[in-house]
């Protein structure tokens, strides 16, 4: 079998904006949280499988032109469309890829699901 895993790691200041700092900020002091494993998923900006202040500060940094992207980072994630996590309050260690048989003709439906990583707001339309 072959994996497939999509990859994409330019533009990181799409779609990231001063709201998405008050977002996470929200989320983080528990005022609003965010709703769904990928919204968890792009709010990780430092990759540390968590949700902190770091965070708040990856994305102040790369909003400032103080850093040209995310260290620890790529500026997308891609999860398989049909993934189930098993937590999705905490939904690190997701799978990034897909299997497929190169000897079936029939490789239909494989879809991804993209996450802009820092976007909180989906204004990159990626939800």
């Amino acid at each position: 079998s072959i994996m497939l895993t999509p990859y994409k790691n330019s533009n990181p200041w799409e779609g990231v904006t001063t709201y998405d700092v008050v977002l996470l900020s929200k989320h983080i002091l528990g005022i609003q949280p965010l709703e769904g494993p990928y919204y968890k998923i792009a709010a990780d900006a430092n990759n540390s499988q968590s949700i902190t202040t770091l965070d708040v500060v990856a994305l102040r940094k790369l909003i400032l032109h103080i850093e040209d992207g995310f260290p620890d980072n790529p500026s997308w994630r891609f999860a398989p469309s049909d993934y189930v996590f098993s937590d999705p309050e905490a939904p690190w260690g997701f799978e990034e890829y897909i299997y497929i048989d190169p000897l079936n003709s029939n490789v239909v439906g494989l879809d991804f699901k993209a996450i802009k990583i820092g976007d909180l707001n989906g204004s990159v339309n990626w939800n």
